[in-house]
């Protein structure tokens, strides 16, 4: 490892102690309340009434379906609506919606049968692939998430692609060619970006010409969105989208006033005369020196009745008012890589506007989103103070296993026990020293390690590089009062029911983690599979003395489905469980706080219990 991460073991030694007082007494940070986006339209798939009617049935609608990962284009499907799927045939019918787009956000979920093939025509021209890529290297412009860009395209940043059989999510940010008054064309079409599963695999993508293999030809300021039929049964569900047209908001006869000074609260506002005003076209910081407060007012024009959403990243604490009602305070911080979010509905026309900005630390942001309006900034770009350390530092796992200590998001909040696990071949995990549990499992590159080397406190995180799947981060070994009480879902630092007895590396490098319940001893290793599809999780359990009430949890989430194979799809087929060992013993599936459980009740009167499985995704 090279010299400088010598340093960061020490500090994270140091953040450890600073962040588990914090988790103590309870200062871990509370949830926004406030929406961050306004509502995408749906698009209805209790029937074929969004779609153009067509003559063959190959496309249909379904309430659950289940393709076997190990079988070639299998796709079984149960009876009812929610999913639209696409079921090959000899002659190929493609699916055109009745919405005529030019701008738009589309964010759906989708499944894949093993070796399908398909795309989403955007104006029913410009292609986005989907396509069981799963674990392939060397991406092309066919592989998943890769754009058809006239004869040629552009290929994924990278492989986030699951494994067939699994939901997955994607959401495109695209923007229509644009032309003159004469029809001439002044700019082309743009993917602005694209994310699958949870990753940006695409950004400000030009296509110059529709795709050679698109359905429609030309190009024009609308055209339908649509759902090729491809090689392989699809699925899909929760399509969303949100449309976007011109106007956008506008500021007029905006005056500013400049007060010397720290400002927390808004009854503490000065009431002398400022040392500076005028007259101002712009909304920025930069017009006056910190420790120095500024008021801008003026008119705010709406260009349509509707919702509005406000959000503000400041270095100080910052309040905006419409209509002398105050829409948005950011509560004095001077975070200004935080957002704050708050709303209001404003009808067409202008309204009066008060802008008032605490300039602690030199970085103003106020942007929003509105009816057919997408996320715009109403500030001026210089008036962002851009953060530093933001540039990726890459910790690379060559030809042996690797473990860094470090803070890493979990369920949105930071955790400050993670032990990250680097594994040659690219199937990598997260292990919490707390709760004794796995936290994320990827395939690909491990470790940004920059905000580590650059930051401090809960932003001092390692991210990792791959398509990370967050699993549910409770305890894996609990006692409990009964087979219907509630499982824990924290595990307090300052008082565990667990006692730590370390880990130690087996000679292929991997740790094994071990731990007591009482009683009850655990060791816990994880390796990946023989094919690099996953991992394989082997959880040992000795008994000192009998115990009724002990049970070992083995997936959590919104729900669990025992598949037609044998295996389990958990969290709405986000990741299976398969090849399930326990001993004789039957797991139960459980409701338990509106989570969906997978429990094995231990059989205290073996000494020893070996649990195995594997998690595939």
């Amino acid at each position: 490892m090279p010299n400088k991460f010598s340093f960061i073991f020490c500090f994270i030694f140091l953040s450890f102690i600073y962040m588990g007082l914090g988790h103590a007494l309870g200062q871990s940070g509370s949830k926004q309340e406030a929406p961050t986006a306004l509502p995408y339209n749906t698009i209805n798939l209790n029937n074929l009434k969004a779609f153009k009617p067509m003559k063959k049935k190959h496309w249909q609608l379904a309430g659950n379906v289940f393709a076997d990962r190990q079988k070639e284009k299998h796709l079984a499907i149960e009876k009812g609506t929610g999913i639209l799927v696409y079921q090959p045939q000899k002659k190929q019918a493609h699916l055109t919606t009745l919405l005529q787009h030019g701008d738009i956000d589309v964010e759906l979920d989708f499944l894949l049968s093993k070796g399908a093939a398909t795309a989403i025509a955007f104006q029913g021209r410009y292609l986005v692939a989907l396509k069981d890529s799963w674990l392939q290297n060397n991406l092309t412009p066919t592989d998943c998430g890769g754009i058809a860009a006239g004869a040629t395209g552009v290929a994924p940043a990278m492989n986030a692609t699951k494994a067939p059989g699994l939901w997955q999510h994607i959401k495109i940010s695209f923007k229509a060619p644009r032309f003159d008054a004469a029809g001439k064309k002044v700019a082309d079409a743009r993917f602005v970006e694209v994310t699958l599963n949870g990753k940006t695999i695409q950004q400000q993508v030009a296509v110059n010409a529709p795709s050679v293999t698109a359905p429609l030809t030309g190009e024009s300021e609308l055209a339908p969105l649509m759902f090729l039929a491809g090689s392989g049964p699809v699925a899909f569900k929760n399509i969303q989208y949100k449309t976007y047209a011109a106007p956008r908001l506008l500021l007029s006869d905006v005056q500013y006033k400049i007060y010397k000074g720290r400002f927390r609260q808004l009854d503490k506002l000065p009431t002398s005369a400022p040392i500076k005003s005028g007259q101002t076209d712009s909304l920025s910081h930069r017009i006056s020196d910190e420790d120095e407060l500024i008021i801008f007012e003026g008119e705010m024009e709406a260009p349509r009745n509707g919702d509005y959403l406000f959000r503000a990243s400041a270095a100080g604490p910052t309040w905006l008012f419409i209509e002398d009602k105050m829409i948005l305070d950011n509560k004095g911080s001077r975070d200004y890589e935080r957002f704050y979010y708050s709303g209001t509905s404003l009808t067409a026309g202008k309204h009066p506007f008060k802008l008032i900005f605490s300039n602690h630390d030199q970085s103003l942001v106020m942007e929003y989103e509105g009816p057919n309006i997408p996320w715009t900034t109403l500030t001026t770009p210089a008036s962002q103070r851009m953060a530093l350390g933001q540039e990726p530092l890459v910790y690379q796992v060559k030809n042996k296993p690797v473990i860094q200590r470090g803070f890493m998001l979990q369920n949105q909040a930071t955790n400050t026990f993670a032990a990250a696990v680097g594994i040659p071949g690219g199937v990598n995990y997260a292990y919490d020293l707390n709760a004794y549990t796995p936290l994320k499992i990827w395939h690909g590159n491990y470790l940004d390690v920059g905000l580590m080397w650059r930051e401090r406190g809960e932003k001092q995180l390692e991210k990792p590089l791959g398509a990370e799947l967050e699993l549910s981060g409770l305890p894996t070994v609990v006692t409990l009062a009964g087979q219907q009480a509630a499982w824990p879902d924290t595990v307090k630092a300052d008082a565990s029911i667990y006692s730590n007895k370390g880990y130690k590396l087996r000679p292929n490098g991997l740790p094994e983690f071990y731990y007591s319940l009482g009683k009850v001893d655990v060791a816990d290793y994880l390796a990946p599979t023989a094919q690099q599809e996953g991992l394989v999780r082997e959880i040992n359990i000795r008994f000192r003395e009998p115990n009724q009430n002990t049970y070992c949890l083995l997936a959590s989430g919104t729900n669990i489905e025992k598949l037609a194979n044998g295996s389990y799809a958990v969290s709405n087929k986000s990741y299976y469980l398969e090849n399930l060992e326990t001993g004789g013993t039957t797991p139960i599936i459980r409701n338990n706080n509106g989570k969906a459980q997978l429990l094995l009740p231990l059989n205290e009167k073996n000494n020893n219990t070996l649990v195995k499985y594997s998690i595939v995704w």
